[in-house]
């Protein structure tokens, strides 16, 4: 039986006014981004492979509010209103600030065939900072990409572009200090899946490009090529084990940091325990080989091991939750690489009719080493030195929903954050209070 284009069964959904808590969305955005980590060209396969089946799921059940033709489009729009403590995610002399976010999101599909289609979203947006307006940035959301899938027999081959513009510091915990912190993310590529019914191959390459969005992060600029093989055995059963390998090649545009060449393999489960619980766990090895040529100074390889485990739990129609544990390394900030280790936990509560509240917890663990870097400039040379540092993050999020008209949906989340690092300024507690409002025209 062809299961390509298909994920294995999920747990029982909740119902749909279960709310996904906005925290846990940005902590898995955060872990999947493209950030240049040995393990990304998996992240993105990942990635990709959960977004074909919900992108094929809102084909079939999506109501496009314009149609031209075969090419169907579905508009909404945003507005986000934040209110902050601590904009700039520092120790001392905080700036509170009330920060607007409109924005507009369109979706979209043109059929091919029965099986293959075009399909594409683009989300775009601004935000404004009333005191600190020179944090003022158009946005591209997460998430966006534009796809074609082609299915031929066995086989089903996917051509990607997805690419964001996102400027929160929050989505890195090795980061404190800044308003703004991120960039263009875009990773081009194409992912193929080969069908054997007891077993399913898989195989991705990817070019992607890393542009910050300050000038002061602009050493991290850079572009990664991306390789990822993996097999899933069983993929029709309650368990199905799998082996997953990595490759990547990471070049900057200029020689702060060191060019890296790094690998990851490893074996992986899945496990439908029944239909409302359900489980993914992967470990494995991961190195890092870092370019020392031409340089004085030295950076330490990497030869350490990654995991991943996520559960999902459906409690009953109103009670749903799940828990993930991740521990990794990712390209630095301040340094080569940073490691850290993070659990996140969300329960969705459908008990208020028509009002899904969601609450989520994050704990994450984080270090990187000491750095020191000399580049070379027309006269003399700069000096760079960063303390070795290691951190722990706490974060919490309340969040409740409301569907004020037909179309038009409302939110309300509070969400709380807490960072403590042995480099004392580079603590950081901050308070924030979003108001969200999406129009489906």
């Amino acid at each position: 039986m062809n299961v390509l284009g298909n994920t294995p069964a999920p747990a029982a959904p909740a119902p749909q006014n279960l709310a996904i808590p906005a925290l846990l969305a940005a902590a898995s955005a955060a872990l999947w981004s493209v950030t240049g980590t040995a393990q990304e060209a998996l992240r993105a396969s990942i990635a990709s492979e959960q977004a074909a089946e919900s992108r094929r799921k809102a084909i079939e059940n999506r109501d496009y509010n314009l149609k031209l033709g075969r090419l169907n489009f579905l508009f909404s729009a945003t507005l986000g209103v934040e209110l902050t403590d601590n904009a700039v995610y520092v120790q001392s002399n905080t700036s509170e600030d009330l920060i607007l976010r409109p924005g507009l999101n369109i979706a979209g599909n043109y059929p091919v065939s029965q099986q293959n289609a075009i399909t594409f979203s683009v989300g775009i947006g601004y935000q404004k900072y009333l005191n600190n307006d020179r944090y003022d940035r158009f946005l591209v959301t997460p998430g966006t990409e534009v796809g074609f899938d082609l299915f031929i027999k066995d086989f089903r081959f996917r051509i990607y572009d997805r690419f964001s513009y996102t400027t929160d510091p929050l989505e890195v915990g090795a980061v404190s200090g800044v308003a703004e912190y991120g960039g263009l993310n875009n990773v081009a590529g194409i992912e193929a899946a080969w069908d054997l019914n007891q077993v399913i191959l898989k195989a991705g390459y990817g070019h992607g490009i890393w542009q910050s969005a300050s000038p002061s992060f602009s050493y991290l600029d850079r572009s990664t090529e991306l390789f990822s093989l993996s097999a899933q055995a069983l993929p029709n059963q309650p368990i199905s084990p799998g082996i997953e390998a990595t490759g990547n090649l990471n070049s900057y545009d200029t020689p702060l940091l060191f060019d890296s060449v790094s690998y990851s393999f490893g074996p992986s489960v899945r496990w439908r325990v029944s239909r409302h619980l359900q489980l993914e766990a992967r470990a494995g090895y991961v190195a890092y080989d870092f370019d020392e040529a031409g340089r004085s100074l030295k950076s330490d390889d990497v030869q350490d091991w990654y995991a991943g485990l996520d559960i999902s739990h459906v409690v009953n129609q109103f009670v749903s939750h799940s828990i993930s544990f991740s521990r990794g390394f990712n390209l630095g900030v301040y340094s080569s690489y940073y490691e850290t280790t993070a659990v996140r936990y969300g329960i969705n509560w459908g008990i208020i009719r028509r009002a899904p509240l969601a609450t989520s917890f994050v704990y994450e663990q984080g270090k990187q080493p000491a750095y020191a870097s000399v580049t070379a400039l027309p006269i003399g040379a700069l000096v760079t030195f960063r303390d070795a540092e290691e951190w722990t993050r706490y974060g919490a999020t309340v969040s409740i929903g409301y569907q004020l008209t037909p179309k038009l949906n409302g939110s309300l989340a509070y969400r709380f954050y807490l960072r403590n690092s042995n480099v004392g300024s580079r603590d950081y507690t901050q308070n924030a209070l979003t108001l969200s409002l999406t129009y489906r025209f």
